[in-house]
């Protein structure tokens, strides 16, 4: 709430009182000089205690009375508040009282309405908060590094009036309202957009009568969940009851244009017609935020610019395209405001107005070189930092030197050597090594589809001591800050320019830019699967999982100090699941560090995953078994079909050959063969053994290539000749009558055929008579 200075008479202590009670209950830290918590204190300077006090209100109360106007401190009081552009609001406690100083300002008269002069003060302060206020304390550096100027900070805000002036313009402008759309502000990270629309945009139009603000917020993972406590803490402003479960009910259900509209009738004075939401770093959407609760958000946003709300968002350029190309945001309508580099004239004025602000000196020299070093608006980032560093330590009235700017090692030195100076402390804090401590700052950053590294969150209550304290070296250098996001305090880079101006991190950021794409996306589908109540059908598996899990080097292990499950799973009564090696496995991640919810969600869909597995591979194996059962089935009835078949083709040839074996035995014999060849069997054995024996029939002897003229046997040994057409001689073994054999070589010598064969009476002489008109005799 505000911060407020009560002046009055000495002789109107009684009002003063009465009208600080007014404050404080109100909620805004009032002074009061006589108050005895914090007014002036017995013994000191009471005139250095008012001017300090002067600086810091944000508004000054001023109980007007004839004492009032005869007091020459009252006046001084006024003169020293309007010169220093605090809120002036004069209160009127005696009739006809007016001071020369305040001729233009409205009164609050309560001589007539105590009640309605209360009722006005605080409508009125309730502006000034909004705007930021105006006062500046002595113990706060104008420069905060590299955070964005926030809306109470708009008074060292400087560079940007043009640009502040034209945001302004076109969301005041009746055109642009009539075709609603987010006003994007683009510029490339480190031009001060965040600044711009916190410092400069918000308190120009919270000093507006029909302007109503919400202070800037991150979408970060859970857009919804910000928003609706942000309208929360708003409504609280007002007075209204209002809870953030809530609102967020109402959010959920579309209801954001309602919401807004009883924000804006709860206001004093109910002349506030619009109401302005900005959204930083809106690239968050697509690099925190899930799928789903992006397509609400957006939707939520879509409906509300048809009613009082107006959006701004700023975003950097490289995401541009993919935020339009986006399914989930490709209905929400938006115009773009480009916003460009600071100029380098506008340099000196980011350096010495926060300072005279403050009340420090900046040498000349020291501005002149600060300007060159820095070369542009690009390196604004670097410059905030210096000038953070520089400042450190230095009150009003003393000067920042030359001496100290070398010591940090210029613009393009300063954060990377108070980063070197972090790590080496941190190393010492906690003892453990220079890329241990690198890999817990790789947890605050993210890596987008194209390569891009974004700043990430992380919840501070899921980090270890030890490692908090090994953090908190970069967040006494200002290169982390904490932050509050959906009620969880977090903690975070404290800009982009950080992760690319310290080589180390610059370097880790590149060799774990997989793991850290993997992180993101395992990140924003656990949120999905925490949001759904723990649904299996949330969970990751098969290619999807095995991927993410090669990225991030993630697996079930015994690591003692790696993740522990953080909901427990009962067993049934009775009944030990000890057996069971996954209950004692943790996920461990080799490459990069996960959340708590992240780890949980990989565990559990690394253990659904196994046991679909093993369940597949037993249906699998039954299956098969069941598959070779079958096929041995039908193979067999395969089989037995065959052997029918085979059967009746045998019974085929036996019966044939029965019926030639009279008029062919030969034939006959052969067929009886075949059956038994076809079908091995004792009745195609006994059908071939049966027509054997019925057969004169002893065999066929064939040799010949043409045809047998001649046959004879030797009188005396079983021997026979054979001769024929093709002019040979063959002789045959009969020792064995069933099976002859032939003897030697065919006897070759007739050129034609042979027409008759003779043996001599004691077989040894064997004679042939042929066509050629020999007879020729062998000598067996």
């Amino acid at each position: 709430m505000a911060r407020v200075l009560v002046s009055h008479a000495s002789k109107d202590a009684a009002l003063a009182a009465e009208v600080h009670r007014w404050l404080v209950d109100e909620g805004h830290e009032a002074f009061l000089d006589r108050d005895l918590a914090d007014g002036i204190l017995a013994g000191e300077e009471w005139e250095k205690r008012l001017r300090e006090r002067l600086r810091w209100a944000d508004a000054f109360v001023c109980v007007l009375t004839s004492a009032y106007l005869a007091s020459v401190w009252c006046t001084a009081e006024l003169a020293i508040a309007q010169s220093r552009g605090s809120r002036l609001l004069p209160i009127r406690a005696e009739s006809g009282v007016r001071h020369p100083l305040l001729n233009s300002v409205q009164y609050v008269d309560m001589t007539q309405d105590a009640a309605g002069a209360r009722a006005r003060v605080a409508e009125a302060l309730l502006r000034v908060n909004a705007a930021g206020g105006y006062g500046w304390p002595d113990d706060r550096s104008p420069f905060p590094g590299l955070r964005a100027l926030d809306t109470d900070e708009h008074s060292v805000f400087f560079g940007r009036a043009r640009e502040v002036d034209q945001l302004a313009t076109l969301l005041r402008s009746p055109a642009e309202r009539a075709d609603p759309a987010v006003l994007l502000v683009v510029g490339p990270s480190g031009c001060g957009k965040s600044s711009l629309v916190r410092a400069g945009l918000l308190p120009v139009l919270a000093a507006e009568p029909e302007w109503w603000t919400l202070p800037a917020f991150l979408p970060g993972a859970h857009p919804m969940a910000t928003l609706a406590r942000e309208l929360a803490a708003s409504a609280r402003q007002l007075r209204l009851a209002w809870t953030v479960t809530d609102v967020r009910h109402r959010l959920d259900a579309g209801d954001l244009t309602g919401v807004v509209d009883d924000l804006l009738l709860a206001v004093p004075g109910r002349r506030r017609h619009h109401l302005l939401a900005v959204v930083d770093q809106f690239e968050e959407l697509l690099t925190q935020t899930g799928t789903e609760e992006r397509a609400c958000f957006a939707e939520l946003l879509r409906r509300a610019l048809d009613g009082p709300t107006q959006v701004v968002a700023t975003l950097r350029p490289e995401f541009l395209d993919p935020l339009l190309a986006n399914p989930e945001l490709a209905a929400l309508p938006a115009r773009t405001h480009v916003l460009r580099p600071l100029r380098r004239e506008a340099l000196r004025a980011v350096i010495e107005g926060p300072a005279d602000r403050a009340g420090i000196s900046v040498d000349a020299d020291l501005v002149s070189r600060l300007v060159a070093d820095t070369g542009g608006g690009e390196a604004l980032p670097l410059l905030a930092y210096t000038l953070a560093q520089l400042s450190d330590g230095v009150g009003r009235g003393d000067c920042i030197s030359t001496i100290r700017y070398e010591q940090l090692g210029g613009v393009q030195g300063a954060l990377a050597g108070q980063a070197d100076a972090a790590l080496a402390d941190a190393v010492t804090t906690g003892g453990r090594d220079r890329d241990q401590v690198i890999r817990e700052l790789l947890r605050m950053v993210t890596v987008d589809e194209r390569g891009r590294p974004t700043r990430w969150r992380i919840r501070r209550d899921e980090l270890h001591d030890q490692v908090l304290a090994e953090l908190q070296p970069f967040v006494d250098r200002r290169l982390l800050d904490t932050d509050t996001e959906a009620g969880h305090v977090v903690l975070g880079v404290a800009h982009e320019a950080f992760l690319s101006a310290w080589p180390p991190l610059s370097a880790a950021i590149t060799a774990a830019a997989s793991a850290l794409r993997a992180r993101r996306e395992i990140e924003q589908a656990a949120a999905e699967w925490a949001k759904h109540g723990h649904s299996p059908t949330r969970l990751w598996e098969r290619g999807q999982l095995a991927a993410a899990l090669a990225d991030t080097g993630a697996r079930l292990g015994t690591d003692s100090t790696a993740y522990k499950p953080a909901r427990k799973v009962p067993a049934r009564v009775g009944r030990s699941v000890s057996w069971w090696p996954l209950r004692h496995r943790i996920l461990i991640a080799d490459r990069v560090d996960l959340s708590a919810q992240a780890r949980e969600f990989l565990a559990v869909s690394i253990r659904r995953d196994q046991r679909r597995r093993g369940r597949a591979i037993t249906i699998l194996s039954t299956l098969l078994i069941l598959a070779l059962g079958l096929a041995v089935f039908a193979f067999d009835r395969q089989r037995a079909a065959e052997d029918r078949q085979l059967l009746a083709t045998a019974g085929q040839l036996v019966a044939q050959a029965e019926a030639r074996l009279d008029q062919d035995p030969r034939t006959a014999l052969r067929l009886n063969e075949a059956a038994v060849h076809i079908h091995d069997s004792p009745e195609t054995r006994s059908a071939l053994v049966n027509n054997i024996l019925a057969t004169p029939y002893a065999g066929t002897l064939i040799a010949h290539a043409k045809g047998v003229r001649a046959v004879a046997f030797a009188p005396d040994k079983p021997l026979l000749a054979s001769a024929g057409d093709d002019g040979t001689v063959r002789l045959w073994n009969l020792i064995d009558p069933a099976a002859p054999t032939p003897v030697g070589s065919p006897l070759r010598g007739h050129e034609k055929r042979i027409w008759a064969l003779a043996f001599a009476h004691d077989g040894s002489l064997l004679a042939s008579a042929g066509d050629d008109g020999t007879v020729r005799l062998w000598n067996l």
